[in-house]
């Protein structure tokens, strides 16, 4: 519970607020900056384990601009795939999960091809339009 306003700078700005006259109990967690767990610093770390209980970020961000755009037709590199996996084993190691959005949706087979990669690199949550073909294959 909040007795003041506080001010969390993740993905956008999210006001918390709540006073003991207008709420008995609220249960609050946010979404943390996926991008941002590599080089994280251990102040840093400790908040999002206390907030966080996921970590997202568009694909876009995890990549980069030109890693994302040399992924869009074709399956991930080994070096693509190693920052990934990076990231997901950063949340991971706060007991944090993880959610990609952004990602191709078209052609399919590189749709498929991604989904496949992130899932086998410990994605916990990848966003599908497509929900016959994200529950065919999974």
């Amino acid at each position: 519970m909040f007795s003041n306003q506080a001010l969390w700078m993740g993905l956008s700005l999210s006001l918390l607020q709540g006073t003991k006259k207008s709420v008995d109990s609220r249960q609050v967690f946010l979404d943390c900056p996926l991008e941002q767990f590599i080089g994280a610093d251990e102040k840093t770390r400790q908040k999002y384990r206390k907030f966080c209980l996921f970590a997202s970020a568009s694909l876009e961000h995890l990549l980069g601009k030109e890693d994302f755009k040399s992924s869009l037709s074709q399956d991930f590199s080994e070096a693509q795939k190693s920052r990934l996996k990076q990231s997901f084993d950063a949340a991971h190691a706060l007991g944090i999960k993880t959610r990609v959005w952004g990602g191709v949706d078209w052609p399919i087979h590189v749709r498929d091809m991604h989904w496949k990669s992130l899932w086998g690199l410990g994605c916990d949550l990848i966003n599908a339009d497509d929900l016959e073909a994200a529950a065919n294959m999974f």
